[in-house]
């Protein structure tokens, strides 16, 4: 994570801190001055190159938190979202959370998130949960995660899971395992949480059967009959 301030930018995070890590980062900087959005993402581009190259079966993604246009170095909105476009091509897609500004950053938030290939997250007015938004990207940035509803109390829910492809006249049942490490024993899937599960993922298996979701125009799961 990078963190700017007025015109120079420093690594506020390595890229292997977790959600926790990056909130306490985030809670150390004081936000301020001007916002050189195209800059900072041309370095946001080589740092990804960087990380893909490294660990190139890793989930490399771009995160900007920002309330405003582009107002540094004379460069233009416009200038931003290409540069979020380049970032895009090299592998690694850019999440936008948009935290603060007036109705008129609106169109260049959301053409931000589109051109990072993903969708724009507008937390105005909850500033204070931006550890929610960070957790939603994390959800969103790992393959083969989902979000699911909450089992009502009492209720074991999420044991069995049915995948649905459109387009796909076969469906794919699972089992949920312990967790990442019983996925050798048996290729299913497993929860955040058992006890209240807010998300699950599926293991490396049938994540690569179902090619990240990507060859299909959507993934649709829910839980088994009993």
């Amino acid at each position: 994570m990078l963190a700017l301030a007025d015109l120079s930018a420093s690594i506020a995070t390595p890229s292997t801190v977790v959600v926790e890590g990056v909130v306490a980062a985030m809670q150390a900087h004081t936000p301020g001055g001007p916002a050189p959005l195209a800059t900072a993402m041309s370095a946001a581009t080589t740092l990804a190159q960087s990380a893909i190259a490294g660990q190139p079966d890793a989930s490399t993604i771009v995160l900007v938190i920002g309330d405003g246009p582009a107002s540094a170095c004379n460069e233009s909105n416009g200038q931003a979202i290409e540069a979020i476009g380049d970032t895009t091509q090299v592998g690694a897609p850019t999440h936008v959370v948009l935290v603060g500004g007036t109705p008129d950053v609106d169109d260049l938030y959301e053409a931000m998130a589109q051109a990072g290939g993903t969708r724009l997250l507008d937390y105005r007015g909850d500033e204070n949960d931006v550890d929610e938004a960070l957790a939603e990207v994390e959800t969103a940035a790992t393959p083969c995660r989902y979000l699911v509803d909450p089992p009502a109390p009492g209720v074991d829910a999420w044991t069995e899971v049915v995948l649905s492809f459109s387009g796909v006249p076969v469906d794919l049942p699972l089992q949920r395992v312990a967790d990442r490490s019983a996925c050798d024993e048996q290729p299913g899937f497993f929860v955040d949480d058992p006890a209240a599960p807010t998300s699950l993922e599926l293991c490396p298996q049938p994540c690569g059967q179902i090619g990240f979701g990507r060859d299909f125009a959507s993934v649709v799961i829910r839980s088994a009959c009993p």
